[in-house]
């Protein structure tokens, strides 16, 4: 059975967001999704190595 793997849900909320938008909309709104999954990328990392520090 060939299956596509699962998207996280972040990108299927934004693939089916995206349809709504015009084509000048879309570059920006990629922009700030970009944007969020970094800061998000930062904060879990940040998390991880309080994490890290305090299982020591």
């Amino acid at each position: 059975m060939n299956q596509k793997p699962s998207l996280p849900w972040d990108t299927r909320a934004y693939n089916e967001a995206e349809t709504q938008l015009t084509d000048a909309q879309k570059p920006r709104a990629r922009e700030l999704i970009s944007q969020e999954r970094e800061k998000q990328f930062h904060e879990r990392e940040a998390m991880r190595r309080q994490m890290d520090s305090v299982s020591r």
